[in-house]
């Protein structure tokens, strides 16, 4: 699964940025990016790091979207493995960085099952680039959890295994 775009809480929409993608990676649309070790490139979200943001298609180096970007608002789109090359310089990734989105969001266990999973307000991380951990809800951004990523505005009203999220974007594109 993947995270869906559903709106966004300050009225502006998808802020988006083209970055480039680091080599040998399986991207799709709807998962969330991290900076790679390699100054400038990313690769798919860990747990621990800090998300860059959240992919919404795939372009060229000028920006021009590629055959395998077509997206339909609301639902996973394709998916793409980067090159292999590590001199690649042709595959970038749009990417969502306004942490006003909304995001309806898969999590790795039944909502509820950890107390209050289910409710607005919590903080959640991530356990893979397209799936929140469900058991690390927490209440406040104390030494609970090192880095949290999304914070829950309850569940999705169209679909109840999900919850409505925004995320946590790191600070090196300038939107925190």
């Amino acid at each position: 699964m993947s995270f869906n775009y559903v709106g966004s809480l300050n009225g502006s929409g998808r802020r988006l940025r083209k970055v480039q993608c680091s080599a040998s990676q399986s991207i799709a649309v709807g998962d969330a990016i991290q900076f790679s070790t390699t100054a400038g490139t990313v690769i798919p979200a860990v747990a621990a790091e800090e998300i860059a943001g959240i992919v919404t298609g795939f372009v060229d180096k000028y920006g021009v979207p590629q055959s395998n970007s077509t997206v339909t608002a609301g639902t996973a789109a394709s998916s793409a493995v980067t090159s292999d090359s590590s001199t690649a310089t042709s595959d970038y990734l749009l990417v969502d960085i306004n942490p006003g989105s909304l995001y309806s969001c898969e999590v790795s266990a039944t909502l509820g099952t950890t107390t209050g999973s289910d409710k607005a307000g919590v903080w959640l991380v991530l356990s893979d680039a397209n799936t929140l951990d469900e058991t690390s809800v927490t209440h406040d951004l104390d030494t609970s959890q090192t880095i949290v990523h999304a914070y829950s505005h309850g569940a999705d009203p169209k679909n109840s295994a999900r919850l409505i999220c925004n995320f946590m974007m790191a600070p090196y594109l300038g939107t925190v």
